[in-house]
């Protein structure tokens, strides 16, 4: 009966062990055509010729996030994965970044298994989101064509306070998109895939010159965006705004915007407080009060040191004026 039990045992032993041996060859077994934990594919531009040197960004469609600065500017971010299996350890990020070669490819390296979305990008030719794949591919991988790129570009003039410090601290512009912030793929795209939890960021920096020279873009898609400059008063610990434009972009041109924000109709005053002291600092602006919110036009600057503000708008019209004045505050928990 004794001899009976242990060679039951072997048998069991010698079971799990061919189980062990059978996972393991098809875990390590990779596809001929694209290995494990890699994705390839070809940037494309509009008249189909490869794109060296383009931006490419990959983030798994659950629990990733994806921030487009502008330019080839991208962050991405996602959950690694660290699997034992039978003594195989597999390593694989949710997200990655490559460059374009000379004949338009790129290779993502070290991803684990599942869908992504692709975003590519390059300064001059565009960009393009491709939504849901697969990893790995086979073949030749993903082709990415990008569209015609789009762009905002003009002047801007006359920033408050550009005068007094460097130009690159002080006019630095945000072009955002107006729906939500963060933007979501479903809102990108105004349909709904389940299943997906990534969150994408759509934030576009961009510099004034001292010419006032600007471009901004490529964007990611057209329609409805916000212009905005704002200014970062370090002794108070906020951000001003100090001009917020509405702006409708068609895909594929380049959207010309040209403002002075030191010319036009002036309006000035003084800002105090209760017992009439100057508050210096203080973020004033103007809105003007258009019939359809998203019309409206926000232009402001700061308060000197006397309280005293002067602020310009490019036509007549109804305005808001709204002054306000950050402090630190204390507290005890």
């Amino acid at each position: 009966m004794q001899h009976s039990k242990r060679l039951d045992s072997l048998v069991l032993v010698a079971a799990f062990l061919g189980i062990a041996s059978i996972s393991l060859a098809q875990s390590a077994e990779p596809s001929p055509q694209a290995p494990l934990n890699r994705l390839d594919g070809r940037v494309m531009a509009v008249d189909l010729t490869q794109v060296e040197r383009a931006r490419v960004a990959a983030v798994a469609v659950q629990h990733g996030f994806l921030m487009y600065r502008g330019g080839t500017e991208i962050f991405v971010s996602a959950p690694e994965e660290t699997v034992l299996l039978f003594f195989t350890k597999r390593n694989g990020s949710g997200s990655g970044l490559a460059w374009t070669d000379e004949n338009g490819r790129f290779s993502i390296q070290g991803l684990k298994p599942g869908k992504y979305h692709l975003l590519a990008v390059h300064p001059e030719k565009g960009i393009r989101l491709v939504r849901s794949v697969d990893q790995p591919t086979t073949g030749d991988g993903v082709e990415i064509a990008l569209p015609a790129p789009t762009f905002v570009e003009g002047t801007i003039r006359g920033v408050p306070g550009a005068d007094l410090v460097p130009t690159e601290q002080i006019t630095k512009g945000e072009l955002i998109q107006t729906f939500l912030e963060p933007v979501s793929l479903d809102g990108w795209f105004q349909n709904s895939h389940a299943g997906e939890s990534t969150r994408i960021f759509v934030h576009l920096g961009f510099k004034i010159g001292e010419d006032g020279a600007f471009k901004a873009g490529p964007l990611p898609f057209d329609g409805e965006w916000d212009l905005r400059i704002n200014k970062l008063v370090q002794a108070r610990k906020f951000v001003a705004t100090l001009l917020k434009l509405p702006l409708n972009v068609k895909a594929g041109e380049a959207k010309r915007i040209d403002v002075d924000l030191a010319a036009g109709h002036a309006l000035a005053g003084q800002i105090v407080g209760p017992q009439g002291e100057p508050l210096a600092d203080a973020a004033v602006s103007i809105t003007s009060q258009d019939s359809d919110d998203r019309s409206k036009r926000q232009f402001g600057t700061l308060a000197d040191a006397k309280g005293e503000y002067r602020i310009f708008a490019p036509s007549e019209g109804n305005y808001t004026l709204e002054a306000q004045r950050w402090a630190p505050r204390t507290g005890f928990g």
